[in-house]
């Protein structure tokens, strides 16, 4: 009877060392013979790790591992449409062996022969078909195709930090070529920018976030982000404001930008031909929302005012966009509005 008794004994002990050392070397779930296939939409608490799964039925969690099928859906943000088979493993968790997507993608002719690769943080706002890309350069804006090499990425998903390797497309965008988990970009440094590709034109509206430094361009194609720097060849192009309509002849730099060569203003700037009185006086404050090509609207100490200006206006202030502080001198017209007779940097 003793004996018997020691024999349980050791037995359990036995099991118990094996389960312990089951957890602690991270035994992969065991796939179980039943499986689901769910619909629903990824949710804003989705890692690499865990998939938050909205359905019709209510919230499911859902482990993503080695093991998970993710050739048909490597991108996963919030509010995107996937389908998942998942089967319930022995650590009680249900998992992904199968993630897809029956969004389709339109792919371009991109250089991948002359690519450079960048490090950063996948932004929100991203989407099966545009990375926002948060790089210590600034914020990217990198299409993605069906043929993006993601084969060196296990799961995408907003936060996450990666390496981008980006060529030029035929639209003039960049284009992911390969993403790749981690930092592995090649460490170039960019102090200095020099082309990588030949010039393409494009045309389109400026959009909101333009700066001095970076054009926000409206085109068929979407929003692009271009960098404007010492090296622009701004003299047929004074200002960009909401809506003007510009074409911009741009490049990819080596720092991985897209940059303008030169700007041209499309918008039709005709003189307002009012008569000016002699005297003039000098007003200081900041571009603020409702300026356009032909009219300055300024927040001044007093409050905002509206000052005409037209291709007889002295611009010595260099690029005018909105935000930018300036001083300008004005003279009342014969049309009873303030007219601009030289705008200056302040």
């Amino acid at each position: 009877m003793k004996n018997r008794w020691l024999a349980r004994l050791f037995l359990t002990l036995c099991l118990l060392l094996i389960t312990t050392a089951c957890f602690r070397n991270g035994i992969s779930a065991v796939h179980a013979e039943q499986t689901w296939t769910v619909s629903g939409t990824v949710g804003s608490k989705t890692s690499d790790v865990f998939l938050y799964f909205e359905t019709s039925a209510g919230e499911m969690i859902i482990k993503i591992d080695t093991s998970t099928d993710t050739t048909d859906c490597k991108i996963l943000i919030p509010g995107k449409a996937i389908t998942v088979t998942c089967y319930r493993g022995n650590d009680a968790y249900l998992h992904a062996s199968r993630i897809s997507s029956s969004e389709v993608q339109t792919n371009v002719v991109v250089d991948k022969q002359n690519v450079t690769s960048v490090y950063g943080r996948v932004e929100s706002g991203t989407t099966d078909s545009l990375l926002y890309f948060n790089t210590s350069g600034g914020e990217m804006q990198i299409k993605l195709d069906k043929d993006t090499d993601m084969s060196a990425c296990t799961i995408l998903t907003v936060d996450k930090w990666i390496t981008v390797t980006v060529g030029r497309g035929s639209d003039a965008y960049m284009h992911a070529v390969k993403i790749t988990d981690g930092n592995v970009a090649s460490g170039s440094s960019y102090a200095t920018v020099t082309p990588t590709s030949a010039n393409v034109t494009v045309s389109g509206t400026v959009y909101s976030g333009t700066s001095t430094s970076l054009l926000c361009l409206a085109t068929s194609g979407g929003v692009m982000q271009i960098r404007l720097d010492a090296n622009t060849n701004l003299s047929n192009c004074k200002m960009l404001f909401p809506d003007q309509y510009v074409t911009a002849v741009v490049y990819r730099g080596s720092d991985a930008y897209m940059h303008a060569a030169s700007i041209t203003n499309n918008t039709v700037i005709s003189n307002w031909g009012a008569t000016l009185e002699g005297s003039t006086s000098t007003v200081t404050g900041t571009l603020t929302a409702g300026t356009t090509s032909q009219v300055l609207y300024l927040s001044t100490s007093g409050g905002i005012m509206q000052i005409r200006y037209d291709g007889t206006t002295n611009l010595s202030s260099g690029m005018l966009v909105l935000g930018k502080n300036v001083k300008v001198v004005c003279s009342r017209g014969n049309d009873a509005f303030m007219h601009a007779v030289a705008v200056y940097g302040n």
